[in-house]
């Protein structure tokens, strides 16, 4: 797992982290949050693609749309873990999951 990992999301924590910075971009990979915010305007598909989609799980679409070798980039956009709730969030933590 890579160290920025370690950290974890949830819908609500990505959503607030959006609202304090308008120009930010966050979107979910394969269970990872992920900031594109600096990758925008390189994206080859445009940026546009990716605004559309921010605050959003984009798994299923860049798994289909990507080569192998960006795929294997997750990671060094990845921020932290998305959890999808509290019981997760304890359980990633060792706590519990319901």
């Amino acid at each position: 797992m890579c160290d920025s990992c370690k950290r974890t999301f949830t819908l609500q924590d990505i959503h607030e982290q959006l609202s304090k910075d308008k120009n930010r971009c966050l979107v979910i990979i394969n269970g990872l949050v992920c900031d594109l915010t600096d990758f925008v305007d390189e994206h080859p598909g445009g940026g546009d693609i990716i605004i559309r989609n921010n605050g959003k799980d984009v798994t299923s679409a860049f798994q289909c749309l990507h080569s192998r070798k960006t795929r294997f980039r997750v990671n060094d956009w990845a921020i932290g873990t998305f959890v999808d709730s509290l019981s997760e969030l304890s359980s990633h933590n060792g706590i519990y999951k319901q």
